[in-house]
């Protein structure tokens, strides 16, 4: 099995084992000028079911959109590499989970944002502020996303000035501005571009198309060079090109998507003068169930693992039955995957 749960069970059974150990190594921080630093690592538990070498996703939240929901947590993936964990998009209740998962802080080293709409970057601030003062606190969080990335982190600092400040003087913390790093990341209209590499990983990044009123949305896959595998994270986005493009050949995309049943049992308890307006929107910035096979098909992806489910009420059995028939008529024959909250997808 692929497909395993993150949860602890009794006393606290984490993904990692306690004890921190250092890498021995620096991170090779890559073409957009980051400073290297020495990295700490922790090793997998193998009896959570987890691959030995570490290297998987963990599905911290799958929520589809900013609505508060029992159903699902906000949306962020965690991919954890020889110990070192690589964040993708920072949803409300990031911090939260990673406890959960039993993700240790201090391993927490690197966060790429795809888009800044508040489901996917709510949980940052958290992360940044709260993250310094736990047990295993982070050592250096690097974060690279678009514009406006680099106005969001002077704000944030800002933000925290006064919290920071007492921290800082009474020795609980490291310099705030000593421990995050933002990279804003710039990338062309077509094409994939190289943004960050270290000793891990290669992470190249494209254009996505998440609407109109989303100028900069981004996709990002990892090359891991400790497994010899390859993962792509789709963000929000309708088919594009671009993306079928950095996803070729990967051994896991994990792709966001919609089931448009739902959304129109949705739609009824909205205001009926916006729901035209709202319903296009979802449709033309989003992937549904329908077109999703042919998008991993057209990638030739080995595997296909789902996030940011849309809605959020509809169960897993049905995005599997629709996914099924789509895949039939568009010949994608991969193994598909729909994880919830804390499951663990091992590269």
């Amino acid at each position: 099995m692929r497909l395993r749960r993150a949860r602890p069970r009794g006393p606290r059974r984490a993904l990692f084992s306690g004890a921190l150990k250092a890498a021995g190594g620096t991170l090779l921080l890559g073409v957009l000028g980051a400073g290297a630093s020495t990295a700490e690592a922790a090793t997998f538990a193998p009896q959570t079911g987890v691959s030995p070498t570490g290297d998987a996703v963990v599905f911290l939240g799958v929520n589809g959109g900013p609505n508060i929901t029992p159903v699902h947590k906000q949306p962020a993936l965690a991919l954890v590499v020889n110990g070192i964990t690589y964040l993708v998009d920072m949803g409300a209740d990031t911090i939260q989970q990673l406890s959960a998962a039993g993700i240790p802080l201090a391993t927490v080293r690197h966060a790429f944002i795809t888009h800044h709409h508040s489901d996917h970057i709510a949980g940052y601030p958290a992360l940044a502020a709260l993250g310094m003062v736990q047990q295993s606190s982070l050592v250096r969080l690097d974060v690279w996303g678009p514009p406006p990335l680099a106005q969001m982190q002077s704000a944030l600092s800002t933000y925290w000035q006064a919290d920071t400040a007492s921290r800082e003087a009474t020795g609980v913390s490291v310099p705030f501005k000593q421990m995050l790093h933002g990279h804003e990341v710039r990338l062309p209209r077509t094409g994939t571009r190289r943004v960050f590499e270290d000793d891990n990983v290669v992470v190249s990044a494209t254009r996505v198309q998440h609407g109109s009123d989303v100028p900069d949305a981004y996709a990002y896959r990892f090359d891991d060079k400790h497994a010899g595998r390859s993962v792509v994270f789709s963000g929000d986005t309708a088919p594009t090109d671009n993306l079928v493009t950095l996803a070729r050949d990967a051994d896991l995309l994990v792709h966001e998507v919609i089931y448009l049943p739902g959304i129109d049992q949705l739609l009824q308890s909205i205001d009926p003068k916006v729901r035209p307006t709202l319903r296009r929107h979802l449709v033309e910035s989003h992937t549904s169930t329908d077109q999703l096979p042919a998008v991993a098909k057209a990638a030739n992806v080995k595997r296909l693992a789902l996030c940011h489910l849309g809605p959020s009420f509809i169960p897993a059995p049905v995005f599997r039955s629709a996914l099924a028939q789509a895949s039939a008529t568009a010949g994608f024959a991969g193994e598909i995957i729909v994880p919830t909250e804390l499951d663990v997808v091992t590269l």
